[in-house]
């Protein structure tokens, strides 16, 4: 019975236990074995509830980050997806465990997501293309995609991509880029004309200069 028993705790079954009584030693063996299995049994408990809180506040650190976040597994199948990627490719329900070529028809979103899996590394690129423009909420916004595989002892788990919402870094340097336009245009006609002056009076149009009007001119 101790034998069949503890062959059973050895698969998992910790619910198991042995009634056998007695004062000899079979009974007190049995006594052990039960003492045991009600050990395991409570360290197995805590051990689900220590997952269990990890979970939630890694699923609560998830939900309240202001990127949108796709999670996938090794294979690319979503897993989930945070509020802020919901309003971007709709409720998390209604994609998991779908491929995430499934998700969205940006080419480079799927891309990076096989990039982290297939290489492995963090991916961050902070050219054009690491750039890709998504609609939300009935507006075009740019986001920069950060991907970085989840590993355990060496083991791909999956891939996280971020959205870092860039739109108003992006507005930023276009009107950078314009008043720095607007500006070459509108100086180049006064500073032209001052160099036409000053090319003039070297000429000696308004007569000869002095040492101190040349090193001015």
């Amino acid at each position: 019975t101790l034998a069949r028993e503890a062959e059973q705790i050895g698969a998992g079954h910790l619910n198991r236990s042995v009634q056998l009584h007695g004062d000899g030693e079979i009974g007190m063996l049995a006594a052990a074995f039960n003492d045991m299995a009600e050990k395991l049994r409570a360290a197995r408990l805590e051990q689900q509830r220590q997952l269990h809180r990890a979970t939630k506040m890694s699923d609560a650190a998830l939900e309240s980050l202001y990127d949108p976040v796709v999670v996938t597994d090794a294979v690319g199948t979503i897993v989930h997806l945070n509020r802020a990627a919901e309003a971007l490719f709709g409720p998390a329900r209604g994609v998991a465990g779908l491929p995430v070529g499934q998700l969205t028809a940006e080419p480079k979103i799927v891309a990076a997501i096989e990039a982290a899996s297939r290489r492995q590394t963090i991916s961050a690129d902070e050219g054009e293309s690491g750039l890709a423009t998504l609609q939300c909420g009935g507006s075009a916004r740019v986001y920069r995609l950060r991907t970085t595989p989840m590993c355990d002892d060496e083991i791909l788990l999956g891939a996280a991509l971020v959205l870092e919402d860039v739109t108003h870094l992006r507005e930023l340097d276009k009107m950078k880029t314009e008043f720095i336009a607007v500006a070459s245009h509108e100086l180049r006609t006064p500073v032209t004309s001052l160099l036409l002056s000053a090319q003039l009076l070297q000429e000696g149009a308004a007569g000869p200069l002095s040492e101190n009007q040349k090193v001015i001119v």
